[in-house]
């Protein structure tokens, strides 16, 4: 057995420990909200709506948790760059919305020539 003493648990991980039901709970909520409407092809609007809003809702809970954990981090900085992936989980969700066949258009607005004014070439 070790005689050092244990490490206090950081607010992070007291928060991480506090939340990991609640997100998951959302998580599943999220996962039935975003694949009912996708294999009931025949499912009524108003239940298409509430989908939505559950996704949106449990979409709006994950961004939240981020945010708190990398406020309440010691060292907000490391702590972003050590958790880049939980920030690419929240924002991958948006490129689904794109209503395209490819990403390229959601990045558009990055790669597109920008206009010159009329004259000049």
């Amino acid at each position: 057995m070790s005689s050092e003493p244990l490490a206090p648990e950081s607010r992070v991980q007291r928060w991480e420990r506090q939340g990991e039901w609640p997100l998951a709970a959302a998580a599943g909520l999220f996962l039935a909200a975003y694949a009912w409407p996708i294999l009931d092809t025949n499912l009524s609007p108003a239940w298409r709506s509430t989908c939505k809003i559950v996704d949106y809702v449990a979409w709006a809970i994950f961004i939240v948790d981020y945010m708190v954990r990398i406020t309440i981090a010691t060292n907000r900085f490391h702590y972003w760059i050590r958790h880049l992936h939980d920030l690419a989980i929240i924002a991958l969700p948006v490129l689904d919305r794109c209503d395209c066949s490819d990403w390229s258009c959601c990045f558009g607005c990055l790669t597109a020539p920008r206009p010159t004014p009329s004259g000049v070439a």
